[in-house]
């Protein structure tokens, strides 16, 4: 980008359809080292962006937030159009935006659908992602569910236990232990007998 001497630069940019907006970008993960140098790395993009101006910036350090970290910049930057704000937009994914200049903007119908069109486009590919993250889970937590159904059962194969005994073989914590013995037990695989645990005739093992 070439630099900018003077105010009169950017006015006249303004003039021809730029605009000067603040924008807050934040980064959240760990470890802190990371997210503080990942935050310069994006800075740092900014202002090489081809038709923008980095006018200024303030860097706030990493702080914890639970088990991560998270840092921010606050940044200043014109751009030539409305076009390359846009872009901006979906390439950094700002967490706010404040226009600081002009006060009034007039966008042609062309680049609103082409935005719309982009918005949609992001909207639909994350929406498949989160989908298939879904889908992973179910599959997941069922197999998850199958690997313990069956370490509870094993147990109960041969001998009948209590069910501090069981607890203590199967190597789950108590709340999980009972949730999953309760639905056992509801589904009739295992049977609770004068404070014994034993295996239902339905349960049939592959020797």
């Amino acid at each position: 980008m070439t630099e900018l001497k003077t105010k009169s630069d950017m006015k006249e940019i303004i003039e021809k359809g730029g605009i000067l907006v603040r924008t807050i970008c934040e980064i959240l993960g760990g470890p802190k080292e990371h997210v503080e140098e990942t935050i310069k790395v994006l800075v740092q993009k900014a202002a090489e962006l081809k038709d923008a101006w980095l006018i200024k910036y303030k860097i706030y350090p990493a702080e914890k937030q639970e088990t991560l970290f998270a840092s921010f910049a606050e940044i200043e930057i014109l751009f030539k159009n409305q076009s390359e704000l846009l872009d901006f937009c979906f390439n950094f994914m700002p967490s706010s935006v404040e226009i600081i200049e002009p006060q009034k903007l007039v966008m042609t119908s062309t680049l609103f659908t082409n935005w719309i069109n982009d918005l949609q486009g992001r909207i639909h590919a994350i929406d498949k992602i989160a989908k298939e993250a879904n889908a992973y889970k179910k599959l997941l937590n069922q197999r998850i569910a199958s690997i313990v159904r069956y370490n509870f059962l094993s147990h109960l194969k041969d001998k009948k236990l209590s069910k501090t005994e069981l607890l203590s073989k199967v190597g789950i914590d108590k709340d999980g232990f009972d949730v999953y013995l309760k639905s056992l037990i509801d589904r009739g695989e295992i049977i609770e007998e004068k404070g014994k645990l034993k295996l239902s005739e339905i349960v049939k093992f592959n020797d």
